[in-house]
């Protein structure tokens, strides 16, 4: 939920915002099946798992509306990436090993937004800072420095 959230922040206080990351967060309007963006953590890496540990101590209910989409109930990309006018870098992992952020996310993500840099990590799925913590490093660096 952390690139909606970001995402959601820049566009409403665009003031506080001089730059955006968002790092593999699928960016579209609802999930086909929102317990796949659990399920996918079954096969992940030591690392990964315990994130899923932590996502069960979470309210039941928060847990409800993140499986059920009404979290981003609301939250249409195509209404609020417009919105968001600082400089935004898509950071994509490779779907083929569990990221969450698809190719059609981020050419929709291209269109709607007015500065945006993408850059794919073919090394990693959704546990980019995990995965290959030095290409998210060598990214986000990039991206800062150029602010």
């Amino acid at each position: 939920m952390g690139g909606w959230v970001a995402a959601a922040i820049a566009a409403e206080v665009p003031h506080l915002v001089r730059g955006l990351v968002i790092g593999d967060s699928e960016l579209r309007p609802a999930r086909q099946n929102g317990s796949l963006s659990l399920s996918y953590l079954q096969d992940a890496p030591i690392a990964l798992r315990g994130m899923s540990t932590s996502l069960n101590q979470l309210d039941p209910e928060a847990m409800a509306m993140f499986r059920d989409g009404r979290m981003t109930d609301g939250m249409d990309p195509s209404m609020l990436l417009p919105r968001i006018s600082c400089p935004v870098l898509l950071i994509q992992g490779n779907p083929t090993l569990g990221a969450l952020m698809i190719d059609e996310d981020v050419n929709r993500a291209r269109s709607l937004l007015s500065r945006v840099t993408h850059v794919r990590i073919e090394n990693a799925g959704h546990g980019l800072h995990v995965q290959d913590p030095e290409a998210v490093l060598d990214a986000v660096t990039t991206f800062l420095e150029a602010l």
